[in-house]
């Protein structure tokens, strides 16, 4: 029997079932807003309203289901070796403050790195971008990576909700 793995987030404290149970997660990435990058700053701020999150919640599974894959890198990288896990899917959904938000549903692969997610201080950065595939299909903007860095753009995000999988292939969170 493996020992739990206790996160902890303020206000409240959840365990994963079991540690190296699932490594599946749902964690919100982009809250309705608008943002503007601190370092190269955009020609004008990135706006995020409902009707984007949607846009680019369906690009992203479109992308997912045509066997694109969503990495999960440690910091913003494309390098092989800092993939953590993948990301399975994408929605909106609202916050437990109220705020909508973009999520998506993660699996964590890497046994090192999933005892510290959920830890304080623990973000991610999603990388929105109108990224093609070798064959030419055009998803439009789309997740293309949710990386886990030390200084996120999007700094306002609940922490991570660890999921279990049902024998059904359901994603139910872990009370």
């Amino acid at each position: 029997m493996s020992t739990p793995v206790i996160f902890r987030d303020p206000g409240s404290t959840f365990a994963l079932a079991q540690a190296g149970a699932s490594g599946r997660f749902r964690k919100e990435v982009l809250r309705v807003g608008d943002y503007q990058h601190p370092i190269t700053p955009w020609p004008t701020p990135l706006h995020v309203d409902p009707a984007y999150i949607d846009s680019v919640a369906k690009a992203t599974n479109e992308a997912l289901a045509a066997g694109v894959d969503v990495y999960v890198p440690d910091g913003h990288t494309t390098k092989a070796e800092a993939n953590k896990g993948f990301v399975r899917r994408a929605f909106r959904d609202r916050t437990a403050d109220g705020h909508e938000a973009l999520f998506v549903e993660m699996e964590i692969l890497d046994p090192e790195i999933l005892p510290k997610i959920g830890t304080p201080g623990t973000k991610v950065s999603a990388m929105i971008a109108d990224y093609g595939t070798g064959t030419g299909k055009d998803f439009g903007a789309r997740v293309v990576h949710v990386a886990l860095p030390p200084e996120p753009i999007a700094t306002e995000q609940s922490n991570f909700v660890p999921l279990s999988v049902a024998q059904s292939g359901t994603t139910d969170k872990v009370e």
